[in-house]
């Protein structure tokens, strides 16, 4: 049976030339939910939008579950904010299993 762990991610955004929302910087895999939240809300002053969210994951089979926002501040695509299924799906983050927690 496939391993299933927990995929924790926090992203932040600034606006480009046109005043569209950008990544800052590519998502960043976190160890806890705390660390993400943490990380965010640090940042929050820092960028024009932030957002920490988490979903279960199992990679061996490409399944992953329902992704839940643990902290969003400022300008984030919205996506983000309504922790839509289909949008974070299609996230291009590398998961490896050694790296689920």
């Amino acid at each position: 049976m496939a391993e299933t762990g927990k995929l924790i991610v926090f992203l932040a955004f600034n606006r480009d030339d046109e005043g569209q929302l950008q990544p800052a910087f590519e998502a960043r895999e976190m160890p806890s939910e705390f660390a993400a939240t943490t990380a965010a809300r640090m940042a929050a002053n820092k960028y024009a939008g932030v957002v920490a969210w988490s979903r279960s994951a199992n990679p061996d089979i490409g399944e992953y579950g329902p992704p839940t926002v643990l902290f969003t501040a400022g300008d984030v695509p919205e996506m983000c904010r309504r922790c839509a299924g289909d949008g974070m799906k299609r996230t291009s983050m590398t998961i490896r299993r050694d790296r689920l927690y």
